[in-house]
C-alpha cells in the first residue's frame, strides 16, 4: 500500500507539472506572438532577475522544512510558522535589494517598471506552502494548485495582453497566477485543520537560515547558470537579443520534461540499489544510461529536423532567427538528460560533495566562456556557453563515478553523443529537405544509427517496461 502511494504522488506531481507547463508554454508562445521580440525579451530578463531573487529569499528553507515535515515533526505548527516568517522578511529584504538594483543600473523606465511588477510575485511565493504539502506527501493539493495559478496566468494574458504595449500587464498576470496559487494551498491548508504559529520565530531564524541553506546550493548553481545568459544578453546585447534566445531556450525546457520522467521513473530505482544491493549498480546504472542516450538523442535529433517548422508554428516566422541557438540547445538537453544519470548515481552513494563541486566547476566555466562567446557568436555563443557549463560537470562526474563503477566513457558517452552531432545533425543544416525527407533520413537513417550506437537492446526495453508497470 505505501509502494502504490508513493507512486501514486509521483504521478500527481509529474501530472501536474506537465500541466502547469503547458500552460505556461500556451501563455509563452501566445506573449511571444502579441509582444514582439523586443518585449518578449523585457519579460524573459524580468522573470531572470525574479528568479535570482526567489533564490535569495528562500535559501533552502523550502526544502529543509519539506524534509523535516516529512520525517514526522513533533511541533510542525510552529515550524511552519518559523518557515513563514524568515521567507516573508527574506522577501522583504531582497525586494528592497532588487529596487535599489533596478533603481540604480536600469536605464530605461518602462523596462524598470516591468522588472519591479515581477518583483511583486516574492511575497505570495514567500507564503506559498507547497513545501508543506510535499511533506505530508499530498501531491494531489500541490499540483492542483499549481495548475490553478497557471491557469490564472494564462486566462490573464489572453484578455489583458492583446498588444505589444500591454507588457506591463504580463508582469501582474504573474503575480495573479502566484496569489491564486498561494490561496488555494492557504484554504486547503485550512480546511484540513493545520495550525501556524509564530512563536519563537524570530528567535530561531538565523538557527534555521544556517540548517537550510546547504540543502539550497545546488539548486542555487543551476538557476545561476540557466538564468545568467538571458540577463547577460539583455544587458549587453539588448532585449531583441534576449528574446531570441528566450524563444529558443523555452522549446528546450518542455524537451526538458523527461528529466522529470527520469527522475520519477529511475532515481527510485537508482537509489534503492546503491543501498539495498550495491553488487547490481553497475547493471542497474548501464541499463539506465543506455535507455537515457537513446532516448535523449532521438529527441534532440526530431528537434533539430523539425527546428524551423516548431519555431514558426508556436512562435511565429519572425523567431526564425532562434533556430541556430535552439539547435546548440538540443546539446545543452541531451547533456542535462546523461548527467541527471550520472548525477542521480553519485547522489544515491552520498557523493553529495563530488555532484556540488562538479556543477560549481561548471559555473566557473561559463561565466568566464559567455564573454568571449557571446561576443563572437551572439545567442549562439550564449548557448555554447551553456553547453560548456553541463560539459564540464559531466566530465567531473563521469571521472568520479570512474572510480566506483567500471564506466566505459568513450564507448557509453563519447561515442553516442559525437557520431550523432558530428555526422547526423549537420546532415539536417546544409540538406533543404521536406518534410517527408525529414521523416525519412530520421527513420531510415538517424533512430537506427541511434539504436546501434547507444547500445540499447532487449535487456534495456524489458527493463524499461518492468520499470513503467
Amino acid at each position: 500500500m505505501a509502494l502504490n502511494r508513493h507512486f501514486r504522488n509521483m504521478l500527481y506531481l509529474f501530472s501536474g507539472d506537465i500541466a502547469a507547463r503547458s500552460l505556461g508554454f500556451l501563455a509563452t508562445a501566445y506573449l511571444a506572438r502579441v509582444l514582439g521580440k523586443a518585449n518578449f525579451g523585457v519579460i524573459h530578463i524580468a522573470l531572470a532577475l525574479l528568479t535570482y531573487a526567489m533564490l535569495l529569499s528562500n535559501c533552502g528553507l523550502t526544502l529543509w522544512g519539506t524534509r523535516r515535515i516529512a520525517a514526522g515533526s513533533d511541533d510542525a505548527a510552529n515550524l511552519t510558522g518559523q518557515v513563514l516568517f524568515i521567507r516573508l522578511m527574506l522577501a522583504f529584504l531582497t525586494f528592497l535589494l532588487v529596487l535599489c538594483g533596478i533603481a540604480f543600473f536600469s536605464a530605461d523606465p518602462e523596462i524598470a517598471q516591468v522588472m519591479l511588477v515581477y518583483q511583486i510575485y516574492l511575497f505570495p511565493a514567500a507564503l506559498l506552502l507547497d513545501w508543506y504539502f510535499q511533506g505530508r506527501q499530498q501531491m494531489a493539493a500541490v499540483a492542483g494548485a499549481r495548475f490553478a495559478g497557471m491557469l490564472t496566468y494564462l486566462f490573464f494574458v489572453i484578455f489583458f495582453v492583446q498588444h505589444a504595449g500591454d507588457v506591463l500587464n504580463t508582469a501582474w498576470g504573474w503575480v495573479a497566477g502566484g496569489m491564486v496559487n498561494t490561496i488555494s494551498l492557504a484554504w486547503l491548508f485550512r480546511r484540513q485543520g493545520y495550525l501556524i504559529r509564530l512563536r519563537g520565530a524570530a528567535r530561531h531564524a538565523f538557527q534555521r537560515l544556517r540548517a537550510a541553506f546547504p540543502l539550497g546550493i545546488a539548486g542555487l548553481i543551476s538557476q545561476v547558470a540557466i538564468q545568467f545568459p538571458v540577463l547577460y544578453l539583455g544587458w549587453f546585447a539588448g532585449p531583441e537579443s534576449a528574446g531570441i534566445f528566450s524563444a529558443a531556450f523555452r522549446l528546450t525546457a518542455m524537451l526538458l520534461i523527461f528529466d522529470r520522467v527520469f527522475y520519477t521513473v529511475f532515481f527510485p530505482a537508482i537509489s534503492q540499489c546503491a543501498r539495498q544491493t550495491p553488487e547490481r549498480l553497475e547493471v542497474v546504472f548501464g541499463r539506465i544510461l543506455k535507455i537515457v542516450i537513446f532516448a535523449a538523442l532521438s529527441l534532440s535529433l526530431l528537434a533539430i529536423c523539425f527546428a524551423p517548422e516548431l519555431l514558426e508554428m508556436i512562435f511565429g516566422a519572425e523567431y526564425l532567427a532562434a533556430v541556430p541557438a535552439f539547435r546548440m540547445l538540443t546539446g545543452y538537453f541531451a547533456l542535462t538528460i546523461i548527467n541527471s544519470v550520472i548525477g542521480y548515481t553519485l547522489l544515491g552513494m552520498g557523493q553529495d560533495r563530488t555532484f556540488t563541486r562538479a556543477f560549481l566547476t561548471g559555473l566557473a566555466v561559463l561565466l568566464l566562456s559567455i564573454y568571449p562567446l557571446t561576443a563572437q557568436f551572439g545567442s549562439s555563443g550564449a548557448v555554447s556557453a551553456l553547453n560548456l557549463y553541463q560539459l564540464a560537470a559531466l566530465i567531473l562526474m563521469a571521472r568520479a563515478l570512474r572510480q566506483q563503477l567500471p564506466l566505459r566513457i568513450f564507448r557509453h558517452i563519447v561515442l553516442p553523443l559525437s557520431a550523432t552531432f558530428l555526422i547526423l545533425s549537420p546532415a539536417i543544416y546544409f540538406l533543404n529537405w521536406g518534410l517527408l525527407g525529414k521523416l525519412l533520413f530520421i527513420c531510415v537513417g538517424g533512430i537506427p544509427a541511434i539504436t546501434g550506437l547507444s547500445g540499447i537492446g532487449r535487456e534495456e526495453i524489458d527493463y524499461l517496461k518492468r520499470a513503467l508497470k
